[in-house]
């Protein structure tokens, strides 16, 4: 069929059926629509008034179909779609993320079990590192879980109250570091990450998880003599009578295992008392020396 006889010219198209000539050509909608483009074109520089070319146009358009690869056009059909299906999604998240803009963060990053989740991610990664790993392996990890999990939760705004030790006390003979912390945090925004958390869902929370370094990392304190760090010497009955060590024991038979189990009584008094670790092992550095002048036995 040529453009003559599909105008209304008198000439009979007696070539190929359309269709079976272009069946093959997996020409797309696209392609199509810019050979139209060209021909209407064509048509303007010879001077055929835009009425008439949009008749002409009309008529050519209706040999799309007959012209264009279905399956091309079902595909762009599709995509047409997904597209559209996507541009939707788009503009739903954005409304609920608006609506969600007011709601407190532990909301925002989908509540409870999503925590429950992040926990279990940051445990994951946790347990086989090398820096981090030592402070848990020893531990009940499903305990740890759930105390951390009910701790995210509060921070992030959650009703869940965390009743486990205090921070600071928990925290007091760990040793950890700001460099030990900081790779704890980082490992938790790292699980976020994983989680396709947003990244400033992930900045909120690392600003509220941030808000407990002061109660975790361990700052180094001054030097205390160990008198004034056990109260001061009104604290301390009269021990020692002026006799040299060595002259009053010896006559008592203490052995070794005696001292030991000496030492290890006062070191539960110490406890009862509430002595620091510290504390407590600086005593036991001093006593230690004094072992030779009194175990004889």
């Amino acid at each position: 069929m040529t453009l003559k006889q599909l105008l209304g010219g008198q000439n009979k198209y007696t070539g190929r059926n359309i269709i079976k000539i272009h069946e093959n050509m997996g020409i797309s909608d696209i392609e199509f629509n810019k050979a139209m483009e060209y021909l209407q074109n064509a048509f303007l520089k010879y001077n055929i008034s835009e009425d008439l070319t949009k008749k002409c146009m009309e008529i050519i358009q209706n040999t799309g179909e007959k012209i264009v690869e279905k399956k091309i056009k079902q595909k762009q059909e599709e995509l047409k779609k997904q597209q559209q299906q996507e541009q939707l999604k788009q503009q739903q998240q954005k409304q609920r993320s608006s609506l969600l803009q007011n709601k407190p963060l532990i909301v925002r990053l989908g509540g409870v079990p999503s925590i429950d989740i992040l926990t279990e991610q940051f445990f994951d990664r946790v347990i086989d590192d090398e820096t981090l790993g030592k402070y848990f392996r020893n531990l009940d990890l499903e305990k740890q879980k759930k105390q951390l999990t009910v701790f995210l939760v509060q921070i992030f705004g959650g009703e869940v109250r965390y009743r486990g030790k205090d921070m600071k006390m928990a925290h007091n003979n760990l040793k950890i570091t700001e460099e030990l912390y900081n790779k704890f945090v980082d490992t938790l925004i790292e699980s976020m990450e994983i989680m396709k958390i947003p990244i400033d869902y992930q900045k909120e929370a690392k600003k509220q998880i941030l808000t407990t370094k002061s109660d975790i990392v361990n700052t180094l304190t001054p030097t205390v003599p160990i008198i004034q760090q056990i109260g001061g010497p009104e604290i301390l009955k009269e021990l020692y009578s002026g006799v040299k060590l060595e002259e009053l024991h010896k006559n008592l038979k203490i052995t070794p295992d005696d001292y030991t189990e000496f030492c290890k009584i006062l070191i539960k008094v110490m406890k009862q008392m509430n002595f620091t670790t510290a504390t407590i092992r600086g005593i036991g550095k001093i006593i230690d020396t004094l072992k030779p002048k009194i175990a004889f036995g």
